[in-house]
């Protein structure tokens, strides 16, 4: 099957939050006495996270470290009520599933994700490249349930928020590196460069950090046909930021960042055969019988085609032995395995990232007062190809493992010659047929295929607060482009559809308001 889709979207979404001051509902993790407050951003402003009546899990520093987290597809491990998979086909697409609703096909370039991705504050349209390792983060807050009042429509699951190092404006080099098992390396340097000049002077304080991180491991499956072997690592990444503040009360943020990813994918092993068809057919006794037993007949009869002796009945004992192995070896996770094509993953990812933040000060009714901007444009590509099974069908002078429709369709084509009360000759039929397996082969599955995709998101806030009342007013306009292309088949490699290219330029606008009352207690009003 070949599949190409296109698509083009824009969004543009208004969002007001209000909130009356009072006590907010303490995270019993975080409420002894004499620990470190923690701060977090999980509404959208700086606050304690014992003030935050929203159930966050925030990871510091240190936590990130501790346990190993480099990426979305870390936290599935590491943070309770987060589950998902890794797309096994596609390295590097991570979907989340969140109080047990998914974010949905990672690999699907049409899917809106419903846990909402956010990196320095910029949305993630996509999830085909959210797992590729950050350079250096400084924390990763983790929202579990519906935050569509401050996160959007796509965070009906919840919300994950990616918050990197920024420069800090003293020189410091930081540096770690492990060696493991299967010759796995990792390497991360960052560090940071003095600052220039002084804030409120001339064009004020800059300041400058650079980061960049690797890891690379040996496969952990043996290929016993040409190529590396399975399920290796080898993915680096690097950003550089600028942190610039010409007065006291203005601060710019920016960074670039750039992931990379370049793997051989795992073994797909086979464990097992659906049946036939509706009735329950056995696959591997049908052509122990039926295929077999009918092709040995045919070659038997005068003038039949002589590629049913020579070629159609070894290939038939080849796949019957291949599909056997399969049944006898078990679901065992295997040591070693064989593929046609090795199954490979190329994807990068990177993008720009300006923050702007100017503490405006007291503004009279409106109170103590804050505008932001966050800029972003964020663009990955991808490319997915190679075997998702491990039967050789490697075919020597012709003869090899075929994939049992291409058995089935032998068996018709003869069949049909004979029950017309002819032999079954070479037919021009039949020869389509053989031509079609001499040129594209008739292993069991192929894949390949490639990805484009780029994103502009520019947002505005307004965040107040006074004596009785914190709010926040905000404007979002998200436009993105994508294009994917897709070339595979699945036990019919004598078949490929055309291509098809599908568009859609949805506009949205969206207003939704959302009050907190507690003159005593907290209490929550979502509307």
């Amino acid at each position: 099957m070949a599949d190409s889709r296109t698509f083009r979207s824009n969004t543009l979404r208004l969002a007001v939050a209000v909130a009356l001051a009072g006590p907010g509902v303490p995270q019993a993790a975080f409420g002894a006495e004499g620990l470190e407050e923690i701060i977090v951003t999980a509404q959208r402003r700086e606050e304690s996270l014992q003030d935050t009546p929203v159930f966050v899990t925030p990871l510091q520093t240190e936590d990130l470290a501790n346990r190993e987290i480099r990426n979305t597809e870390d936290l599935m491990n590491n943070v309770a009520g987060i589950s998902g998979f890794t797309n096994p086909g596609a390295r590097g697409a991570t979907s989340l599933t969140i109080r047990g609703v998914s974010a949905g096909s990672a690999a699907n370039l049409s899917t809106d994700p419903a846990v909402g991705l956010y990196y320095d504050g910029v949305y993630i349209g996509k999830m085909l490249a959210s797992s590729l390792d950050v350079a250096e983060m400084e924390r990763m807050e983790v929202m579990r349930g519906p935050q569509g009042s401050l996160y959007g429509r796509n965070a009906t699951a919840g919300a994950v928020s990616w918050i990197t190092r920024k420069p800090s404006g003293e020189a410091g080099l930081r540096a770690t590196a492990g060696y493991g098992d299967y010759n796995e390396m990792y390497v991360k340097i960052n560090g940071d460069l003095p600052a220039f000049g002084e804030v409120g002077e001339g064009l004020g304080r800059l300041a400058l950090a650079a980061g960049y991180q690797m890891r690379q491991r040996d496969g952990l499956v043996e290929n016993d046909s040409r190529g590396p072997d399975f399920d290796e690592i080898d993915r680096s990444s690097w950003r550089v930021a600028a942190k610039w503040q010409p007065i006291d009360s203005v601060t710019a943020d920016y960074s670039y960042d750039r992931s990379d990813l370049d793997e051989v994918g795992p073994l797909q092993q086979v464990t097992g055969f659906t049946v036939l068809d509706a009735a329950g057919t056995d696959r591997l006794q049908f052509l122990r019988t039926r295929v077999l037993g009918t092709a040995q007949f045919f070659a038997t009869m005068p003038g039949a085609d002589p590629r049913i002796a020579s070629r159609w009945i070894p290939s038939i004992n080849q796949t019957i032995g291949a599909y056997q192995n399969a049944v006898d070896r078990g679901r065992d996770r295997q040591d070693r395995g064989v593929v046609d094509f090795v199954p490979v993953n190329d994807t990068w990812n990177d993008g720009h990232t300006l923050n702007v933040d100017w503490e405006a000060g007291d503004l009279g009714v409106l109170g103590e007062v804050t505008f932001k901007s966050i800029t972003g444009y964020r663009q990955f590509e991808t490319f997915v190809g190679g075997d998702l099974e491990d039967i050789d069908s490697t075919m020597t002078n012709g003869i090899g493992a075929y994939n049992d429709l291409v058995h089935l369709t032998l068996l018709q084509i003869y069949g049909a010659t004979v029950a017309a009360g002819f032999p079954p000759v070479a037919s021009p039929v039949v020869n389509n047929l053989w031509n079609f397996i001499d040129t594209l082969g008739t292993n069991h599955s192929f894949q390949n295929s490639s990805t484009e995709y780029s994103q502009f998101s520019q947002e505005l806030q307004m965040i107040g607060s006074t004596e009785q009342i914190n709010y926040l007013f905000g404007a979002l306009y998200f436009s993105d482009d994508g294009e994917s292309r897709r070339h595979a088949y699945f036990a019919a490699p004598c078949r490929d559809s055309p291509s098809k290219d599908t568009r859609t330029a949805p506009t949205a606008w969206r207003s939704t308001p959302t009050a907190r009352i507690a003159p005593r207690r907290s209490t929550t009003v979502w509307s």
